[in-house]
């Protein structure tokens, strides 16, 4: 089911890309080059809204102590950590994921290897997500939050738009998907992320 596999995976795509921009054209990108410009005044990337039958829900803030941030999520979020193997060896994702059927929104970190660049670092994490989705990149652009480089994305994975937010706070990548609200929930999700200082 793709609401319950496409955000692990981009999770763990992530780490597999990072370190290295990938070969250039090796990845599917539809986004015109001016997206990658952050938009002025604001801070999410557009989004595609629920069917007006999704019903509503609630929203509370979930401060993660293992991974330093803060967000609103939806419902009541499960926590997992995984250990995974990359080319750099293992790595662990620690995540939060609130799963409502039709619609998800997860948020992960991980501690990665020491990279060179920060736009390469990023740029591999979301082209290795479009990858890894099968997906097709829409939208992208630069921005930050809480002060660390940052990129916004929308992938399409078959009928479904993820609303992708990658931050880069030194050495910890984290990653927050978000896919089935409308676009007023999934602003307040993205805009509500935050990183605490001591990264």
């Amino acid at each position: 089911m793709i609401l319950s596999r496409a955000p692990l995976a981009i999770a763990f795509a992530l780490l597999a890309s990072c370190g290295s921009a990938p070969p250039a054209g090796l990845y599917p990108t539809t986004a015109p080059s001016s997206s990658d410009a952050p938009a002025p005044g604001a801070s999410s990337p557009p989004t595609a809204a629920a069917p007006d039958s999704s019903p509503p829900v609630s929203w509370a803030p979930y401060t993660s102590t293992e991974c330093g941030f803060t967000l609103p999520m939806p419902g009541t979020p499960k926590t997992s950590s995984d250990s995974v193997d990359t080319p750099s060896g293992k790595q662990t994702i620690h995540s939060a994921t609130s799963d409502l059927g039709d619609r998800a929104a997860i948020v992960s970190c991980s501690d990665i290897p020491a990279y060179a660049s920060s736009d390469a670092t990023l740029d591999g994490a979301r082209d290795g997500a479009v990858a890894h989705t099968h997906g097709t990149l829409v939208a992208s652009r630069n921005t930050t939050v809480s002060g660390f480089p940052a990129r916004d994305a929308i992938i399409a994975v078959q009928d479904k738009k993820l609303a992708v937010r990658l931050v880069l706070a030194k050495q910890r990548l984290f990653t927050l998907v978000v896919l089935g609200f409308s676009g007023d929930e999934t602003q307040h999700c993205i805009d509500g992320f935050t990183i605490a200082a001591k990264h």
